[in-house]
């Protein structure tokens, strides 16, 4: 069952409180909103992709189906057209032989190299429909599959993760509180000027601003 919006801004919101208190909770809930939203938009490609394949497959059948329809109308034609010769022939009163055979043979070579075109084109376009069927379909698969979508999600919150470490924000990361510096530190020289020594209480000694 796919995790709701509300179940990953919650999800997110606790680990990010149990790494880094609530800096690290409100971290947290943005990636689970920002994840919530990637699959919002996978699901609603994933629609659109399965409507383009079940376009795709309806273009394909009506592909063939006007292949079919136009081979059948060509064979119809080129039937009456060898017909309307063999009438002009036998009208004229020459023999079904020679040249009369060749123009005619000649009629139906045209006719079956047309035929063929016709056919390759509408094996081609069915071809054509059926590959962007399959291809939409994969995508779909692909958007809608928890494996697909669960790689996102982390890919998403590691990239927000190294974001934020990367320029120093961690919601994770503890604050250091600065140290005093430790009463055995190295102490500096008095400080020579034009008016004399200068006192350097850290040091304890007494001293005139004057030579």
């Amino acid at each position: 069952m796919a995790i709701g919006k509300t179940e990953l801004v919650v999800a997110g919101a606790g680990l990010g409180y149990a790494l880094g208190g609530p800096v690290g909770a409100a971290f947290g809930a943005g990636i689970g909103l920002q994840i919530s939203g990637q699959r919002a938009a996978n699901e609603a490609q994933a629609e659109a992709e399965a409507r383009n394949a079940a376009f795709f497959e309806e273009q394909a059948k009506f592909f063939e189906d006007a292949t079919d329809r136009e081979l059948a109308i060509f064979e119809t034609e080129s039937d009456m057209i060898i017909g309307g010769q063999l009438a002009t022939f036998a009208r004229a009163g020459i023999d079904i032989s020679g040249s009369a055979l060749g123009v005619i043979a000649q009629t139906k070579e045209q006719q079956s190299r047309e035929k063929s075109a016709i056919k390759a084109e509408g094996e081609m376009n069915v071809k054509l429909a059926r590959l962007k069927a399959q291809d939409a379909s994969a995508v779909a698969d692909t958007l809608s599959s928890s494996s697909y979508n669960d790689k996102q999600a982390i890919s998403t919150a590691l990239g927000a993760a190294g974001t934020a470490l990367s320029i120093g924000k961690s919601p994770f990361s503890k604050k250091k509180t600065s140290k005093s510096p430790s009463s055995g530190a190295t102490v500096g020289p008095d400080k020579e000027t034009s008016l004399g020594t200068i006192y350097n209480p850290r040091r304890n000694v007494k001293e005139s601003f004057f030579a």
